[in-house]
């Protein structure tokens, strides 16, 4: 329930954008969610999701473990 890190980006205004998110190297050991969550730009309030109340989408999750 931590935020670790967060990247913020633009909408592309054509087709689709990829951005690369880094993780801090000594990030302890355990599971990580990412998720999306598109933001009204004038307001910086989360945009409505069908199925997800708080706006957060999730994309996927990775194990660390050194």
């Amino acid at each position: 329930g931590v935020v670790v890190a967060q990247d913020d980006y633009p909408l592309p205004a054509e087709s689709y954008g990829c951005h690369l998110s880094v993780l801090p190297a000594d990030l302890p050991n355990g599971d990580y969610q990412f998720y999306v969550t598109v933001y009204d730009w004038q307001t910086l309030e989360p945009l409505p999701v069908v199925g997800y109340p708080d706006g957060r989408v999730p994309l996927d999750a990775v194990q660390v473990s050194r």
